[in-house]
């Protein structure tokens, strides 16, 4: 198995330690020589649709900021190399950060599923000049927003849902024409969430289509993740190792910030790798069972503690391995 470090480690959307440094190109140049000095050569990457504001960013978070800060994507791919860092093996994009992207620039959501194919045209492109293999689609937004968008209306869930699978369908033959592979997430606060996923890639192309696991998403949706790797192997060639002691029992999965809690006993969705409740020991030995030889991505989401997260995830990772 190739293991990837995320940069979605970094939570670049609150106010939480070094807020202020994320937005200099500094400080992400800082950590891909930690990510280097850790043994990893291959990054993930967590990208928003490309505007002029988030183009500004230092971070490494749309196409337009790597032209930006570093001059184009190919120059990117320089600076990744000379930093020690192969290749960006994937990038992730998502229907909440379009949805978000809409809401600022007042864009109706009848042009949600066109927009969305446009954002991962223009991802699956810069992922393939960056020797990347995976396009990560979290493809409907958070449940709780998009209720308020469409109205609290089962009937129009449920079309919404199917229009999703229609969209990644088409990203799918897209990337695939790239060499690129399309591998569908299921937060725990989207349609996709849990056991959905299963009726999800029902609707989808099997040839073009693929499912990447999230352990800490799929467990806190109170899904059996090892269940989900026996029924989608065939389809699985990435998986992500992330990690929680979350237990949602306020429903919070369909609040208006799901990643955030605002009530009930716990407050935090997620842990470092190693550090939560998820059984990786289970999940890396029912992977071994049905020969998997694929991609693991190591994501300490959201850490509080970033290079303390890198070296944590080197640590983890040497020590299932071994």
């Amino acid at each position: 198995m190739k293991t990837v470090i995320s940069f979605n480690t970094i939570n670049r959307s609150t106010s939480g330690p070094g807020a202020f440094m994320r937005a200099a190109k500094w400080y992400w140049d800082e950590v891909t020589d930690m990510a280097a000095a850790a043994g990893f050569d291959s990054i993930a990457l967590s990208m928003v649709p490309d505007t002029p504001n988030d183009a500004r960013n230092g971070a490494p978070v749309c196409t337009g900021a790597l032209n930006s800060q570093y001059g184009s994507v190919p120059q990117y791919r320089d600076f990744l190399k000379e930093h020690g860092i192969s290749s960006v093996s994937s990038m992730m994009i998502s229907g909440q950060s379009m949805m978000d992207t809409m809401f600022e620039n007042g864009t109706s959501m009848n042009e949600f599923f066109q927009l969305f194919y446009d954002y991962a045209k223009d991802v699956c492109e810069a992922l393939k000049t960056l020797g990347g293999t995976f396009l990560i689609v979290s493809p409907t937004p958070a449940i709780g927003p998009l209720i308020q968008a469409t109205g609290a209306d089962d009937r129009k869930l449920e079309q919404f849902f199917r229009e999703a699978a229609d969209c990644v369908n088409q990203i799918g033959r897209m990337s695939s024409d790239t060499g690129i592979r399309t591998c569908v997430k299921n937060d725990f606060w989207t349609l996709l969430r849990g056991r959905n996923i299963q009726n999800f890639m029902e609707l989808t192309d099997r040839d073009n289509v693929y499912f990447v696991p999230d352990t800490a998403q799929i467990q806190i949706a109170e899904a059996d993740c090892c269940a989900l790797i026996d029924a989608l192997t065939d389809r699985i060639s990435c998986v992500i190792f992330s990690d929680t002691r979350y237990v949602d029992t306020t429903d919070n999965y369909r609040s208006i910030s799901p990643e955030y809690p605002q009530s009930g006993p716990m407050q935090r969705c997620y842990h470092d790798v190693g550090y939560g409740s998820v059984d990786f020991s289970r999940i890396y030995t029912r992977l071994q069972q049905h020969h998997f030889d694929g991609t693991v991505i190591l994501e300490s989401r959201y850490s509080l503690d970033v290079p303390r997260a890198i070296l944590r995830m080197r640590t983890f990772w040497n020590r299932l391995n071994k």
